[in-house]
């Protein structure tokens, strides 16, 4: 068996476990970079070397496109996720007994811009100031941290007004389309979350319930975002959402870190981490402080402040 037969056979076996937007990215690993670097090599041959230098060559010369230039430590590290999984799966199916020691990329640290409570007021007041579908959807991103895809698959029907919540039970994704037969290069999929954490029910503040009151909707099943059963997909809201963070004077940042933003000053107002984590939707309240809360000067400068003790 070649690196190659070990890497189709597992990403065939794996295709009916892993969800719809998961699957392409593996697909494109295996086909796009296993494979033809990797994939003519039989099972025994294989060794440390191989494999680290495969992974050296993504960081140095990864891209696709002919550019010469390599990939990000973060793709790489996912790349290298992939391989070990190949590997496991070859050693449980008796195709090797070698364990194999894959030297992975250290991922450095990003520096975030999080919007600061005062930056989240300012935006919020903006938002209230006057009602339509999109500000609505960016005031509940605002004031709850769901995901870009969640609040894009929300519908009339997930909001239970008697119990002041919604129910997030959807994702709407844009993935690469791998079928043969397929007319376009991606494709919009409405799926299950990305975990079974994911699927919960979250607060919702009564003003904000109120807003929706008073927007017209074709039917409980219309879309948040629309009103309509027509849906507006995740990149094009994000762009509406850098506009919309322009004309309220706020610094241009991705959507995503209204996420970050919600849940680093969640925990700063004294939110119970496990309550924060289940509101996110996350597997354990570790990968939600370590991941989702971030510190900076200001806040180090109050946690200083509130133990300094009188000097005079």
């Amino acid at each position: 068996m070649t690196v190659g037969q070990i890497a189709c056979e597992w990403l065939e076996g794996i295709r009916v476990s892993v969800k719809q937007s998961t699957y392409p990215k593996y697909y494109d690993v295996v086909y796009k970079r296993i494979v033809p670097q990797l994939g003519h090599i039989k099972m025994k041959k294989l060794n440390n070397a191989l494999l680290n230098k495969f992974i050296s060559n993504q960081l140095e010369n990864g891209r696709l496109n002919g550019k010469n230039k390599g990939l990000s430590a973060k793709t790489v590290y996912d790349i290298s996720t992939i391989l070990k999984q190949i590997l496991k799966y070859a050693r449980i199916q008796g195709y090797t007994e070698q364990n194999f020691n894959i030297i992975r990329p250290r991922i450095e640290e990003k520096e975030y811009h999080l919007l600061s409570q005062e930056e989240m007021n300012k935006f919020q007041k903006y938002l209230m100031l006057s009602t339509d579908y999109i500000k609505l959807g960016i005031l509940i991103d605002l004031l709850t941290g769901i995901r870009v895809g969640e609040l894009c698959a929300l519908r009339l029907c997930d909001f239970d007004f008697d119990r002041n919540l919604f129910k997030i039970s959807r994702t709407l994704q844009r993935i690469k389309a791998i079928d043969e037969n397929s007319p376009t290069k991606t494709k919009i999929i409405i799926d299950s979350p990305k975990s079974k954490k994911s699927i919960r029910e979250i607060p919702i503040p009564l003003p904000v319930l109120e807003k929706i009151k008073t927007l017209s909707f074709r039917s409980p099943n219309s879309y948040i975002l629309t009103g309509t059963a027509k849906f507006i997909e995740p990149r094009l809201f994000s762009d509406i959402f850098k506009r919309h963070l322009k004309t309220a004077g706020l610094p241009d940042i991705n959507i995503h870190m209204i996420r970050h933003s919600f849940a680093t000053l969640a925990i700063r107002k004294g939110a119970d981490v496990k309550d924060l984590s289940e509101i996110l939707g996350h597997a354990n309240e570790t990968f939600t402080i370590c991941k989702y809360v971030h510190s900076n000067l200001q806040s180090k400068r109050e946690c200083i402040n509130q133990i300094a003790f009188d000097c005079d």
